[in-house]
């Protein structure tokens, strides 16, 4: 047997034994599943997506955002960043987030067929993503400015969530930005902004154990 499988199913059988130990033993599981996988090239083999909760942010019909066109053109706004709010999702409970994915889909466009195929895996190509913590905390950073960053480069797919180690508390608020990169694919051109397709729906999903007491 996996010997962190039969290490975590001593500590569930100890659980079921005597509930009046449940949630320390809870904690202690948690514990050692996030120690064994900051140590492993990869996630404990069967411990990664059974979570019991996810946690969405969703934007839909997202237009695009003009590139600049050169270092002095101000009206343009950097590829790093957005104009567009962030969605949030209040935390309903204390969780430890162990997974995160994400997804794209562009509204159809007559101009663009094309590219309603996207290149890689759930159309993460489609869009740059960021997220932070009560508005301030960021998690994609230089070390000088929030960053966003590709999609595909930061989030996993559903069935294949990109790794996280990451604790929350109950009505904390995580902040989530999206950015339409679909005319970052393509070279300048005199297409205007109200041509390129909208991002008909853009998600990133948090996938959490709750860890508060039952």
């Amino acid at each position: 047997m996996d010997p962190v499988r039969d290490r975590l199913s001593r500590i569930a059988r100890a659980a079921i034994e005597d509930p009046s130990r449940a949630p320390d033993l809870a904690r202690q599981a948690l514990a050692e599943i996030d120690a064994d996988a900051r140590e492993a090239a990869i996630a404990p083999s069967g411990y990664t997506y059974a979570g019991a909760h996810t946690l969405v942010a969703l934007v839909r019909d997202l237009s695009i955002e003009p590139l600049p066109t050169s270092a002095e053109d101000l009206t343009g706004v950097p590829i790093w960043t957005t104009a567009n709010q962030p969605q949030q999702i209040k935390v309903p409970f204390d969780c430890w987030i162990y997974g995160v994915a994400s997804w794209a889909f562009l509204a159809p466009s007559k101009n663009f067929l094309f590219l309603t195929a996207p290149t890689c895996a759930e159309g993460r190509d489609l869009v740059a993503v960021d997220w932070g913590l009560d508005g301030f905390e960021s998690f994609s950073t230089d070390g000088y400015r929030r960053m966003l960053c590709p999609s595909s480069a930061v989030c996993g797919t559903r069935n294949n969530p990109r790794w996280l180690s990451w604790k929350v508390q109950r009505n904390q608020l995580i902040n989530v930005r999206f950015r339409n990169l679909i005319n970052a694919h393509l070279p300048p051109s005199s297409t205007t902004p109200t041509e390129y397709p909208k991002l008909a729906i853009g998600a990133v999903a948090f996938y959490a154990v709750n860890l508060e007491m039952p």
